[in-house]
């Protein structure tokens, strides 16, 4: 069973996209996957269900529900542990380290993958998710920007792995939203493969083109692999999920 975070501390990177797309891409290989929303914004809940639930991944954190079954809601992508809005005041809260590691253990046994979608902020949502995740994909758009933000990101993987998860592994950096033709993504691209070598990962060989299929997707709530599965958007997503899957059996 494998715990995988899609992280950045930087916003508009396609973490809850990928989140989405690569747990209906494993599901559609036949995996059974668990999501779990830990971003106060609920997008990815918001596309996989219309449904509000009193007992969601709050509920877990700050302990209000003891037990991970109870907050799952089945939905045509994969199973889901919602998110809500209060998660925003988690750190005021003092939530401890260790709590969703504990509270998803006992439902681990049912799944193939778990994939946890985190803000774009490191909070106490976010060290939960690297303490009880073994892998991290981190999506990244080509810009100055995002190269900036994952060195910061890097910084906190690294304390994290060093007190809490020596198991932790960044399996690669993630190129989304990739203008094969703009000179300045190509340039971004070399800059990122650099920075990728420094922190001991790699960049995933598979980029996520800029396409408006993908957009398109979430207006109609589903993975872009199943509302158009012939899709650039779709293609690319699916070849980064096998791409995955062998990195991880190496």
């Amino acid at each position: 069973m494998e715990t995988i975070t899609i992280c950045n501390r930087k916003g508009g990177t396609g973490k809850t996209v990928t989140a989405l797309n690569l747990g209906a891409s494993l599901k559609a290989e036949g995996y059974k996957v668990l999501y779990v929303d830990l971003d106060s914004q609920r997008n990815l809940t918001r596309t996989l269900t219309a449904q509000e639930s009193k007992q969601n991944s709050f509920s877990l954190l700050v302990k209000e529900t003891e037990d991970a079954k109870r907050c799952i809601i089945e939905t045509p992508e994969g199973d889901l542990i919602p998110g809500a809005e209060q998660l925003a005041s988690v750190d005021r809260l003092g939530v401890g380290l260790d709590v969703l590691k504990n509270a998803l253990t006992p439902v681990k046994k049912k799944y193939d993958y778990i994939i946890i979608d985190t803000p774009a902020v490191n909070s106490l949502c976010v060290i939960n998710a690297f303490i009880c995740s073994n892998s991290l994909i981190i999506p990244v758009q080509a810009d100055l920007y995002s190269l900036y933000a994952l060195e910061d990101e890097y910084k906190v993987i690294d304390q994290i792995r060093k007190k809490y998860n020596r198991f932790l592994k960044i399996q690669g950096i993630l190129l989304t939203r990739y203008q094969a033709n703009a000179k300045l993504s190509k340039l971004i691209k070399e800059s990122f493969e650099e920075e990728a070598k420094e922190l001991g990962t790699r960049l995933f060989d598979t980029v996520i083109r800029e396409n408006i299929t993908i957009k398109e997707s979430l207006l109609y709530c589903k993975s872009v692999i199943n509302y158009k599965p012939k899709s650039n958007g779709a293609k690319d997503y699916r070849s980064f999920t096998v791409e995955y899957l062998k990195r991880k059996g190496q």
